[in-house]
C-alpha cells in the first residue's frame, strides 16, 4: 500500500489559518464525524445529562460532563483543571444551577 504525499494544492486552504486556528479546525473535523460519542450522556459517569442539572461544556467538541463529576475529576487528576476531559483544550463553559433558581 502506497502512502500518498500531499501536494502542495492540498496546502493551500490552510495556509491563511494560524497554527491556534488550524488546530481548532483540525480537532473540531476530527470530532464532529465520531459517532461513538453520546452528546446526552456524561464523559464520565455515562449517566443522562437532564435539562436542570449544572453541566460543563466544552464549546470545540460539544461535549457535556455533569458540574460534580468534573469537580471530582479534577480533584484527582489536577492536569484536566479548566480542560475539556474529551479533547483537553481549555475551551470549557460552566452552566451551574442553583437551587434557588427553581423558583422565580
Amino acid at each position: 500500500m502506497e502512502k500518498k504525499i500531499l501536494s502542495t494544492g492540498d496546502w493551500d486552504k490552510y495556509e491563511d489559518l494560524s497554527p491556534t486556528k488550524l488546530t481548532t479546525k483540525l480537532i473540531t473535523k476530527k470530532f464532529s464525524n465520531s459517532k461513538i460519542i453520546n452528546k446526552n450522556e456524561c464523559l464520565i459517569c455515562y449517566n443522562k445529562v437532564g435539562k436542570n442539572t449544572s453541566i460543563v461544556s466544552c464549546k470545540l467538541c460539544s461535549n457535556v460532563v455533569h458540574y460534580k463529576c468534573y469537580k471530582e475529576f479534577t480533584e484527582k487528576n489536577n492536569f484536566y483543571a479548566m480542560k475539556c476531559c474529551h479533547c483537553g483544550t481549555k475551551t470549557l463553559k460552566f452552566n451551574i444551577k442553583y437551587w434557588w433558581n427553581c423558583c422565580w
